[in-house]
């Protein structure tokens, strides 16, 4: 793994996505409401028990999986990320998420959308270094439960096809060739889903990450 691949949390993410925002907004001349940071998920055991919980989340490695940040191009009220973490490490693997062995997510059954005016689909965006932008939409609304949001798990499960569907279609290796990412699904199984950061009305963009070779 290049070193200038650097270890990264999801709040220093959210951090780097306020401050693009923030100052797209300035060059404009217009101020924008941001969400508060979210409060991060932790096993809901014991203070010592959550304490060393969090330790062991924190210890655990993966690096990032170089992205350009996506700026919307008109005003709206951005929304915290929607987070995925285990017991153990603060992201899901993809290959679980595809293979829906997620037994270990925190609320899994979490509806993650939110509004009185959800929109039966939102749009997922990639914007990895090396590519050009990639977005699909997909459902989000359970007609099985009166049309809210999908939970956390199934939101995992098609984050997990799309990217597999994405990498299935590049024949050359997905950005910068020292990640050992493609052609094909070629180190599918090392790629971790940290959280999905809301980048315009009806758009989000999944935070990535690798795990070391």
């Amino acid at each position: 793994m290049d070193p200038a691949h650097i270890q990264g949390t999801p709040e220093l993410y959210y951090q780097a996505q306020q401050e693009a925002y923030e100052r797209y907004w300035r060059q404009l001349g217009l101020r924008m409401n941001h969400s508060q940071p979210p409060t991060l998920p932790l096993p809901g055991s014991p203070s010592h028990a959550q304490q060393h919980s969090q330790a062991s989340v924190l210890a655990i490695p993966y690096y990032d999986l170089p992205q350009r940040d996506y700026v919307a191009k008109r005003r709206f009220q951005s929304k915290s990320p929607i987070l995925f973490r285990t017991q153990t490490t603060e992201y899901i693997r993809l290959l679980d998420a595809l293979q829906g062995t997620l037994h270990g997510l925190l609320g899994p059954n979490d509806t993650v959308f939110s509004g009185d005016n959800l929109s039966q689909k939102q749009s997922i965006r990639l914007e990895i270094v090396g590519c050009p932008s990639y977005e699909r939409q997909i459902n989000v609304r359970n007609p099985a439960n009166n049309g809210k949001s999908i939970t956390r798990a199934k939101v995992a499960e098609k984050i997990a096809k799309e990217i597999a569907d994405y990498m299935k279609r590049h024949t050359v290796p997905l950005g910068e060739p020292s990640l050992g990412l493609g052609p094909g699904m070629q180190g599918y199984e090392r790629i971790v889903l940290i959280g999905l950061r809301h980048v315009s009305m009806s758009s989000w963009q999944p935070i990535l990450g690798l795990i070391p070779t």
